[in-house]
């Protein structure tokens, strides 16, 4: 297949990532595969190739040690060498969510992502038969540990091309498993769809969103009665919120717009509808839970911070919250 002429619903039909009826049945998810504003970004056939050469074999997901391993199944299945597969991976750097191993290959990424789902774990309801939305998902990382607990699906939301095809690169050593989707596009795009969640997940997605207030609302109307939002973010250190101009940053990030008090994102779920809201953990954000790797080659918490408490603008360490909000 040549990678320039193909479409993202092609290239998934092409690698049997799902069977034919699921995307049948899933038009709605699927339709996203071609109109994404993927196919336009200037990387796209390149990652398109990368993902071609990656050879899968049968697996099975393991995720007793917080790492998703993605362990082989049989011993007469054909795989690339470890430093080909190894290569491959890389490809699609960064690698902003995990810990993964693929077959021998261990990708240790950015984030230990397994610290903040034992500090989120806890409070999850039941999600068995559930359908379950992780916004900005990433590669998807909580999105395996959600296959956990068996819902009846999970769509995820993702824009950035990287993790999209990392996505991709691990769904091709998961294509026994049916109902875990990654959506190549805007969660508000899908905000006219006709499915709606029990659980939607929103992990260090607040902080980024202009108008939080207009967001929460479309993020409550997707949701079932009886549902359960599970929100993190960064929040101040005091009563009051801190707000950015365009071109500032806060620890190193860009497109921080506020960050804010404890009190203002209850006032924002209430506003919103949400009932039964609480703050059930607070973290400072620690070096040994984000940091430079092999996979995410780039500047990490580390260079962004004086010291534990002072980021290098001058204003106080990351501190991330887990809010539960319900909608009855």
């Amino acid at each position: 297949m040549d990678s320039s002429q193909v479409r993202l619903i092609n290239l998934i039909e092409k690698l049997s990532l799902y069977p034919q009826i699921v995307i049948r049945d899933n038009p709605e998810i699927f339709d996203t595969y071609k109109t994404s504003n993927i196919h336009n970004h200037g990387r796209y056939n390149f990652f398109v190739s990368n993902l071609l050469q990656i050879n899968d074999c049968l697996t099975k997901i393991n995720t007793n040690s917080g790492t998703v391993s993605f362990d082989k199944v049989g011993e007469n299945q054909l795989v690339r060498e470890n430093n080909k597969l190894k290569n491959e991976l890389l490809s699609f750097n960064p690698w902003r969510k995990g810990p993964f191993k693929v077959l021998d290959i261990f990708i240790d990424s950015e984030w230990q992502s397994n610290m903040k789902w034992d500090r989120i774990k806890p409070h999850l309801p039941n999600l068995q038969d559930k359908n379950i939305c992780d916004i900005g998902c990433s590669n998807g990382y909580y999105m395996f540990r959600c296959l956990e607990e068996k819902p009846k699906i999970i769509i995820g939301f993702e824009k950035v091309i990287n993790y999209v095809f990392q996505f991709l690169a691990l769904k091709k050593f998961a294509k026994n498993e049916n109902n875990i989707f990654i959506v190549p596009d805007n969660f508000l795009k899908f905000s006219n769809n006709k499915t709606n969640f029990d659980l939607i997940l929103m992990l260090g997605i607040l902080y980024h969103l202009k108008h939080p207030n207009d967001f929460m609302n479309i993020v409550y109307n997707k949701m079932l009665s009886k549902s359960t939002l599970i929100l993190e973010t960064i929040i101040s250190h005091t009563d009051q919120s801190l707000f950015f101009n365009k071109n500032e940053r806060y620890a190193g990030m860009k497109n921080v717009h506020h960050i804010l008090s404890e009190k203002n994102v209850i006032k924002i779920l209430k506003d919103s509808g949400f009932k039964n809201i609480r703050c059930v953990d607070k973290a400072f954000t620690k070096t040994n839970e984000q940091r430079s790797t092999e996979w995410m080659g780039f500047e990490s918490l580390e260079n962004f911070l004086v010291d534990d408490n002072t980021t290098i603008e001058g204003l106080p360490a990351p501190l991330r919250a887990v809010f539960i909000a319900e909608k009855k």
